[in-house]
């Protein structure tokens, strides 16, 4: 029964060790979240599954103070697994809270090499080799000691590495689910802010300066109310510039003033409101974009985009969601490298868009172009994704 249990150890050690580096090298920073989960699961489970395990098994349910030397030897197997992935455990519970000599000096105590392993896979195996050794081991002499015994020793001693299997597997699932519950979340809320950004910004290009609060949007009814995070369901906090011509959104990641994402308008205000020069080279062109909202269809946000070049308006189109300046994203267009994008705007709805940008050509006038694009994404570097709306010479 001994090695039935120390397999069992091993795997549990081994599969929570795995866990956690599954989640390190593919999910980053959400791992910090749901490893003490892991872990304290393993934990405890193992510890009351140890006692009703050793007391039917073992036959001393009658012998209460007998079970006590088995529970110390296994905890004392789990404080061993634990010292094997502590370095790890420690690292990415502390590396949030921006300190890294706290964890990298009680790692170095626990198991220094894990530090120069962690940056790659293959150097983990070194570290992975000790328990395996030992995995391989108890279970050559549990096989051998199952050929020898009973049916029903055999069902006793596999029964404690089936279910540790079975735990470490509902364990994996349940936080993977937890991992992408958290993931989708963050991303909601990150989406969301992108969409107030741009209520925000079509109120700037309606009234000609940003709204003094979040209330004022929703007194305009262009939201219903004033949201709050998906992560730590805190409202979304919005301070303006007494000017009213720069704004900074946030949500908070905690109780104090740090906020885990912002968005702030850095171009001067003048280049959407009025003309502003902008250019490559010896091509400079007075650039101002004029983004109106239109009727919403089907209760999906239009923009109407027209550019203001050199006193010349332009129509381009209307398009979906809400439209800003994005200034110029030094894309070049399909006809040569050497003309670039002197300016654009980005129009945004959920996770697709569309960029109308504003192109130097070799002819010595400009293109206005379109080009879609994907949440992340600003279009090839190349520009193929883009295509001609109107050429205009100069």
């Amino acid at each position: 029964m001994r090695y039935s249990i120390n397999v069992g150890l091993y795997v549990a050690g081994l599969a929570s060790f795995g866990v956690f580096l599954y989640y390190l090298l593919n999910e980053g920073p959400y791992v910090v979240s749901f490893l003490p989960i892991i872990e304290g699961f393993i934990t405890v489970g193992l510890l009351i599954f140890a006692l009703f395990y050793l007391r039917a098994v073992r036959g001393i349910e009658n012998h209460k103070y007998a079970i006590i030397p088995h529970l110390i030897g296994w905890w004392v197997g789990l404080m061993t697994l634990f010292v094997f992935f502590e370095p790890g455990f420690l690292l990415a519970f502390f590396l949030p809270a921006g300190g890294l000599g706290i964890p990298l000096a009680i790692a170095a105590v626990y198991w220094s090499p894990i530090m120069t392993a962690l940056p790659t896979p293959l150097g983990l195996l070194p570290l992975l080799l000790l328990p395996a050794i030992m995995v391989w081991k108890e279970t050559m002499f549990l096989a051998r000691s199952l050929r020898e015994g009973s049916g029903k020793y055999l069902v006793a001693n596999l029964i404690v590495p089936i279910l540790v299997v079975l735990g470490c597997v509902a364990i994996l699932l349940v936080s993977n689910a937890n991992v992408v519950r958290v993931k989708n979340a963050d991303s909601v809320s990150y989406k969301t802010g992108k969409s107030i950004q741009h209520l925000i910004e079509q109120h700037g290009w309606e009234q000609g300066y940003f709204p003094k609060d979040l209330n004022e949007l929703v007194n305009k009814k262009m939201l219903n109310e004033i949201p709050v995070s998906n992560i730590n369901n805190r409202p979304y906090t919005y301070t303006v510039q007494d000017d009213k011509q720069n704004y900074l959104l946030c949500f908070p990641q905690t109780e104090g003033e740090r906020c885990e994402k912002s968005w702030s308008r850095s171009d001067d205000p003048e280049v959407i409101y009025g003309a502003n020069e902008r250019g490559t080279g010896d091509l400079k062109i007075s650039i101002a974009w004029r983004l109106i909202r239109a009727e919403e269809v089907d209760n999906v946000v239009y923009t109407n985009v027209s550019a203001v070049i050199n006193g010349t308006t332009y129509e381009i189109g209307k398009f979906r969601g809400y439209c800003n300046d994005v200034g110029s994203g030094h894309g070049i267009d399909t006809k040569g490298l050497l003309a670039g994008e002197i300016d654009a705007a980005q129009c945004w709805l959920g996770e697709s868009g569309n960029e109308i940008g504003i192109f130097a050509n070799e002819d010595g006038g400009f293109d206005i172009m379109i080009g879609v694009l994907s949440e992340g994404v600003g279009g090839s570097i190349l520009r193929h994704d883009f295509e001609v709306k109107q050429s205009i010479g100069l």
